[in-house]
């Protein structure tokens, strides 16, 4: 749907995507949405961390989500890549189903 909605508005204004160069969300899109809009290269994915941590994730991860809350968050305001992805495995490793390993 937002695939939809983008590529209309850049129909209906008839600005060329290339100028966005930055989408603010909460959490809903991610980086497919610049991949499927063809901006992954010229446009930036900002997440609204409050609404990522406290609403949305809670919502996707469920019961578990307490477990892996505190590690979430480090994750998103983690200082470096490295400290990411290492987050990140450590996160995948400990979620109990593969569609939350994936997500």
């Amino acid at each position: 749907a937002y695939v939809f909605v983008m590529n209309s508005v850049y129909e209906m204004s008839g600005i060329d995507r290339s100028v966005t160069k930055c989408i603010f969300a909460d959490g809903i899109m991610s980086v497919s949405l610049l991949r499927k809009l063809g901006i992954e290269g010229t446009c930036n994915l900002i997440l609204d961390r409050y609404h990522l941590v406290e609403v949305d994730w809670p919502k996707v991860f469920g019961w578990h989500y307490s477990h892996i809350k505190k590690l979430m968050k480090n994750m998103v305001e983690s200082n470096s890549e490295d400290e990411f992805i290492t987050i990140f495995e450590d996160i995948r490793r400990r979620c109990p189903n593969e569609k939350h390993q994936e997500y």
